[in-house]
């Protein structure tokens, strides 16, 4: 175990972990009060998307300052991360991974409760607010909690496949499903996006990636003709 985790660190990483869920959990207040009202209203539609950019800023900021003195202590962020086109490419290959892995669960599920959750909350009035959450808010929250904070506050940095592992049951663990299926649609997803993260040593790829794959299953799903197939 010694040559896995970090020594003591794992209460950190729980108490890190708790209050930066908690308080994500506060972003999603707008977005639940503007799906119990159905009438439709310009200026509910602006305070509900500004509450929430508000609330996830706050959000994003408090993590990313808990995730920059974890870094500063890290052996990983001294090794630097790989250019541009090295990012680009693993976006490219991971996103090819979760569309392949995506034609594959749809074989066994036709959506998972998670995406049916967010498709009951939209409504004219929250359209706006859930592709701000669902877009830029949670994949930035949810990499620099789970990819940045998670791996490399708990795992030991020459680690690669045990971390990504462990964090990808997490990260499905985190999402709302139903079945063994429902799980290994955000446990495959978890590997790619962990595999993107560590291969190229910035959280830029897989933040990048998870918010390309948020933004096409928010256009699935919001879209009259969508058919909302890519997993959030």
């Amino acid at each position: 175990m010694n040559r896995i985790i970090k020594k003591g660190a794992i209460v950190t990483t729980i108490s890190y972990f708790l209050v930066i869920y908690i308080i994500y959990q506060l972003v999603d207040i707008p977005l639940v009060i503007g799906s119990f009202v159905r009438h439709r209203s310009i200026a509910l539609i602006i305070g509900l998307a500004i509450a929430t950019a508000l609330l996830g800023a706050l959000s994003i900021w408090f993590t990313y300052h808990i995730y920059k003195s974890v870094m500063a202590r890290s052996q990983r962020a001294s090794r630097g991360s790989v250019s541009w086109a090295g990012i680009i490419w693993a976006v490219a290959i991971g996103f090819t991974a979760i569309c392949l892995s995506s034609r594959f669960f749809e074989m066994i599920i036709k959506t998972t409760r998670n995406q049916q959750e967010i498709q009951n909350m939209i409504n004219p009035n929250t359209i706006l607010t859930v592709g701000i959450m669902v877009v830029i808010i949670s994949p930035i929250v949810e990499e620099l909690l789970i990819r940045g904070l998670l791996i490399n506050l708990l795992f030991k940095d020459d680690l690669f496949w045990v971390p990504i592992i462990v964090s990808s049951l997490i990260f499905a663990g985190l999402h709302a499903v139903a079945s063994l299926a429902q799980f290994g649609v955000y446990f495959v997803m978890g590997l790619i996006l962990g595999w993107a993260y560590l291969k190229t040593n910035t959280l830029l790829t897989s933040i990048g990636l998870h918010m390309l794959n948020n933004g096409m299953a928010y256009l699935s799903l919001s879209c009259p003709l969508g058919t909302g197939q890519i997993p959030l």
